[in-house]
């Protein structure tokens, strides 16, 4: 069985003293050192805002991308992060503000360095920056002088889509009822059909199910794992029996007709199947567009759906409300059940503040019945090892 490659770059818990008492921070780890210097500056954002901790991900993330292109931090190039960020912005996995974080952060942490004396490649540097530099100080710096590099000036090169401004200001659905879901299903092809059902029965994130390969897919032991997450943490989840024939169907089916056209070789689960991208993995975005166009399809045929601003975050706010109503119903009838850092774990989160938004007393009724039938012996488990060699027999090769 074919195994990831672990990044050396990863996310550690620390607790610091601090005059409020003490304080958990998130840490970049290297090959399990941290990073001091970064470190620095990322605490002091954690400090500054309960959202601080997310700038410790998104760094991670960048320095991942940077190590699958063999590029050191001290040596990346303005291009370097371009693309980095571009990649974000195309993929569509991110909005806009959430795109303008991450150049915020990676801004902040050249230019801190810059500050304390490190030199980065040129092309980072403001013009009158680099002349001051060569001229040791001869040269006045004028304009903006609290900024060395110009990274920031990177958002004016992304701007926000109308679609996304119009968004801005519209309700989404929450969550699908199961009504609802099989209704948007019915409707979607059968390589979208897995992904909606994926993330409604075990809660990953899109750009998580997507990155799922042919060789982390065990239908034999009717389980997932996909290769990336926001955080870098992934888990392996147990799918129910009719989603594990789905994706057999699929695998057998669409996805081989692809590669017998394509001639692809790529270990995806999910390929595109036309355009100019066929064979390549399908995207974020592209499972987006059919989801709007399935919800559609359903409200025609079926009016009183309440189908209106579907997004793809309802399939994993689904799963997050059959499990927390679970919980809940479990706790009434004093039966063991999940904890709160048990549904952190499965969510992916970083704080249990997130489930402060699941408080669903009132959805016990409306959904238990759905709880028992799809997740009854198939829930997924909370285990953040990789998967052992269960033998070539356990994955799908074309």
């Amino acid at each position: 069985m074919s195994s990831i490659a672990p990044s050396k770059y990863s996310v550690a818990h620390a607790i610091v003293v601090t005059k409020n008492g003490e304080k958990d921070f998130l840490l970049l780890v290297e090959d399990g050192i941290p990073m001091i210097e970064l470190n620095q500056n990322l605490q002091v954002r954690q400090l500054r805002s309960a959202s601080g901790s997310d700038s410790v991900y998104y760094l991670a993330r960048y320095l991942r991308y940077l190590e699958s292109r063999g590029i050191e931090f001290d040596s990346a190039k303005y291009d370097d992060i371009y693309l980095f960020i571009h990649g974000l912005y195309v993929a569509g996995e991110t909005s806009y503000d959430n795109l303008c974080r991450y150049i915020s952060v990676v801004e902040s942490a050249y230019e801190n360095l810059a500050l304390r004396g490190h030199t980065f490649d040129d092309s980072l540097y403001r013009p009158d920056i680099k002349l001051a530099l060569a001229s040791r100080g001869k040269t006045k710096i004028k304009g903006n002088k609290d900024k060395l590099t110009i990274i920031g000036r990177m958002k004016y090169l992304f701007s926000i889509s109308a679609e996304e401004r119009m968004e801005k200001d519209v309700d989404y659905l929450k969550w699908y009822t199961p009504e609802q879901a099989d209704a948007i299903a019915s409707q979607l092809r059968l390589d979208y059909a897995c992904i909606f059902w994926i993330s409604i029965i075990t809660g990953f994130r899109i750009s998580s199910i997507v990155s799922i390969k042919l060789s982390t897919t065990f239908l034999k032991e009717a389980k997932l794992r996909p290769t990336f997450s926001k955080t870098g943490r992934v888990h392996t989840a147990s799918i129910p029996p009719f989603l594990n024939e789905m994706i057999s169907n699929y695998i057998s089916g669409m996805r081989r007709e692809i590669v017998e056209k394509t001639g692809s070789t790529s270990d995806s689960l999910f390929l595109t199947k036309t355009h100019k991208d066929a064979g390549k993995t399908i995207t974020a975005a592209a499972f987006r567009a059919a989801l709007i166009t399935a919800a559609k399809r359903a409200k025609e045929i079926n009016p009183n759906l309440s189908l209106d601003n579907v997004h793809t975050h309802a399939g994993r706010s689904t799963f997050l409300a059959n499990i927390r109503s679970r919980q809940i119903m479990d706790q009434r009838e004093g039966r063991p059940t999940f904890s709160d850092s048990d549904i952190c774990a499965l969510m992916d989160w970083k704080s249990m503040q997130c489930l402060d938004n699941y408080d669903l007393r009132t959805r016990v009724e409306e959904i238990s019945p759905w709880v028992m039938n799809i997740y009854a012996n198939s829930m997924p488990d909370i285990d953040t090892k990789d998967l052992g060699d269960d033998g070539d027999d356990n994955k799908w090769t074309d």
